[in-house]
């Protein structure tokens, strides 16, 4: 029996091999070892029948608001069944759309056999659209779908509708009526069938990870800004040649910044008081006979600026665009 069903609460551990009640559960000892659990009983006929939980194999956390949400979703599932008792998935019952409103969810019902998807108008302010904006084909909603995500997105519906016995669980972008993407999750499951056990009806339940995405890519560019430091590093210490370290990592810098151009420069102060930059990498964005020269001085290895106020110290100080020189007695 789940632990929150016999609590009959909301039940939160961030790391069950230091809880005194599951440290020796066999889940947590063996496989799968869970390490991280959060659940809340699941309703139907007015009793427990099972729980909504999130395990992880790695410690974790649950804010209330996700807590809130699971809650939510517990409530949804339980009227969910209910409703199937009573009027089998009947799409235009008024107390399955107030159930689905009050979990500010987006839903998504698709009726595979004619190509007919409904959504509800939760789904549509998550995308910035007005409800008489949306059409009911597949191709509408694909033609959202971001270009990175659209074949892996189609392919895993393919696959799940021919194994539809596990829960669908698909992460993906599409792109706001604003014009930028928003990362959605998409959750639910077969919920009909033909006399013949084939798939007719997918419904999913629709959430906003945009936030949790991003501060997933702000971490992941943390650790590669890392990397290439590290990187830059070892290559100095053995090598003690700074060109040859920075250029090691440009491309990588230029790519992670999601930049075309760049520079690394160091700024180095004078025994005049004065501060030079020296540039150690550097993008090609000559465009003129002057700027291939300057160019050509970088490769040797020549190019520095005595005055930063112009293009290349401007990335450095922001303080505008000036004259640039170059000197073939930098070493």
């Amino acid at each position: 029996m789940p632990p929150c069903v016999a609590l009959r609460a909301p039940l939160v551990i961030e790391d069950a091999t230091l809880h005194p009640d599951f440290c020796d559960n066999p889940l947590v000892i063996a496989g799968p070892r869970i390490k991280f659990y959060a659940g809340v009983p699941l309703m139907a006929g007015g009793r427990e029948v099972g729980a909504v939980c999130l395990i992880d194999d790695r410690p974790n956390t649950l804010s209330a608001k996700d807590l809130r949400f699971l809650e939510s979703l517990s409530f949804f599932i339980s009227d969910y069944i209910h409703l199937i008792d009573k009027q089998r998935l009947a799409p235009s019952n008024r107390d399955f759309a107030m159930m689905i409103e009050a979990a500010d969810v987006g839903v998504w019902d698709w009726e595979i056999s004619n190509d007919h998807n409904a959504f509800n108008q939760r789904w549509c302010d998550l995308l910035g659209l007005g409800i008489d904006e949306v059409e009911s084909r597949s191709s509408f909603w694909k033609s959202l779908v971001h270009p990175d995500d659209v074949i892996r997105l189609t392919s895993a519906i393919r696959s799940y509708l021919s194994e539809y016995d596990s829960i669908f669980n698909e992460e993906y972008r599409m792109r706001h009526g604003d014009g930028y993407w928003v990362w959605l999750s998409a959750y639910g499951r077969v919920v009909a069938h033909d006399s013949a056990g084939r798939p007719l009806r997918l419904s999913c339940v629709i959430r906003d990870i945009s936030d949790k995405k991003r501060a997933e890519l702000r971490e992941h560019k943390q650790m590669q800004l890392l990397n290439f430091m590290n990187r830059a590093q070892s290559v100095f210490l053995q090598e003690k040649n700074i060109r040859l370290s920075c250029e090691l990592i440009f491309d990588g810098l230029i790519s992670l910044a999601e930049s075309q151009f760049g520079l690394i420069g160091q700024v180095v102060m004078q025994e005049t008081g004065d501060k030079s930059l020296f540039i150690h990498a550097l993008s090609n964005i000559s465009w003129s006979e002057e700027t291939n020269e300057q160019y050509r001085a970088y490769q040797r290895g020549e190019l520095f600026f005595n005055n930063l106020d112009n293009l290349f110290g401007h990335v450095i100080t922001r303080e505008g665009l000036n004259n640039c020189r170059y000197s073939s007695t930098l070493t």
